[in-house]
C-alpha cells in the first residue's frame, strides 16, 4: 500500500512538475493530431445569446501581480473566421475590479490595429504566426477605455491575477465563414507562454503519468473500502 501510494504521489508531482496543471481548458477545446490546441467557437451554438466558445485558462501556481507579469504571448493560426466580435484575445483576471467599480478583467486583443478597436490578422488564414510579447506593448481595454501597457501598469501594477485566459468567442459575429456547420471562428494555438511558461498541449509522456497516478490512487481507494 505504501509503496502504490508512493507510486502514485511521484507520478502526479512529475506531471504536474511538468506544466500540466498550470493550464486548464474551457468550452470547445480539442488536441488535433499536430498536438495543437483547437478553440472554436461556432455561429449559432446557443443562439440568440452568443455562439459557442473556447478557451485556454493559466491559473499562477504562486501570487502574481501585473507588475511580476513580464512576458504574455502565443503561436496561433486562425483556420476559420476573421479577427472580430473581440476575439480572439488575452483576458487578464483579477479577484478584485480594475478600478473603482470597473470590471474585473483586462483585455488585450490579437492583431494589429489602426484606432484601439478594430484589429486584423497580420498573418494569412491557416498559417502560424506569433503575437509577440504583449507586455509593454499591448493596448489593454478595461470597460470602454483603452491605454498603453505603461499606463495600465502605472494605475493597477500591485492588482493580483487570477488568471489569464486565451480566449475564442467571437463565432456569433462570423456567419457563414469557413467550413464549421453554420460558421464561426476557429484558432489553432501551438504555444501559450506566460512568463516563460511554455503551454503548449501535454506530451504523451505527461499524459501517461498523470493517468498512471490517478490509477493508482483509484486502486488505493478501492482496497480501503474493501478492508
Amino acid at each position: 500500500m505504501h509503496k502504490l501510494l508512493l507510486l502514485a504521489v511521484l507520478c502526479l508531482f512529475l506531471a504536474v512538475g511538468q506544466g500540466f496543471a498550470q493550464v486548464t481548458t474551457d468550452g470547445d477545446v480539442t488536441i488535433d493530431t499536430s498536438k495543437n490546441w483547437v478553440l472554436t467557437s461556432q455561429y449559432g451554438v446557443n443562439w440568440p445569446d452568443y455562439g459557442s466558445y473556447g478557451a485556454l485558462v493559466y491559473t499562477p501556481t504562486t501570487t502574481m501581480d501585473i507588475d511580476s507579469l513580464v512576458s504574455l504571448s502565443a503561436e496561433y493560426n486562425q483556420t476559420y473566421g476573421t479577427f472580430a466580435g473581440g476575439a480572439p484575445r488575452f483576458d487578464i483576471t483579477s479577484p478584485t475590479p480594475f478600478g473603482n467599480g470597473g470590471p474585473d478583467t483586462a483585455f488585450i486583443y490579437f492583431g494589429t490595429t489602426a484606432d484601439g478597436w478594430t484589429y486584423t490578422n497580420p498573418f494569412a488564414n491557416n498559417t502560424f504566426g506569433d503575437t509577440g510579447n504583449e507586455v509593454g506593448n499591448a493596448i489593454v481595454q478595461i470597460g470602454n477605455t483603452n491605454m498603453t501597457w505603461a499606463d495600465f501598469q502605472a494605475a493597477y501594477g500591485s492588482q493580483i491575477i487570477q488568471d489569464i485566459s486565451l480566449a475564442v468567442d467571437a463565432g456569433w459575429d462570423q456567419a457563414g465563414s469557413g467550413m464549421l456547420p453554420n460558421g464561426g471562428q476557429q484558432v489553432l494555438v501551438s504555444d501559450f507562454n506566460v512568463n516563460g511558461d511554455n503551454l503548449a498541449t501535454p506530451e504523451p509522456a505527461t499524459l501517461a503519468l498523470l493517468g498512471l497516478g490517478l490509477t493508482a490512487l483509484g486502486i488505493i481507494g478501492q482496497r480501503k473500502r474493501k478492508a
